[in-house]
């Protein structure tokens, strides 16, 4: 189960999440540092998302489904 109280959440579920630190370590390898902004961005995508459920509900299946493809757009949106 995956809850989600609030925006610091959202951050703090993406900065460990496997996915953006395999990303991260292939971007900053040239850049260090500068995936911080697609982490940003992403917390806002999910965030923001249509459909996405409300603070304090369970995310995880939601998560599943979508978050790979909020990751890529975060990443094409700040590169």
């Amino acid at each position: 189960m995956t809850i989600f109280n609030n925006k610091k959440d959202i951050a703090a579920y993406v900065k460990a999440s496997p996915e953006v630190l395999e990303s991260k370590r292939a971007y900053e390898e040239d850049d260090p540092g500068g995936f911080d902004e697609v982490e940003e961005k992403l917390v806002s995508l999910i965030s923001g998302s249509k459909g996405s459920p409300d603070f304090g509900e369970d995310w995880e299946e939601w998560l599943s489904n979508n978050f790979d493809e909020l990751l890529q757009d975060a990443i094409g949106i700040v590169m």
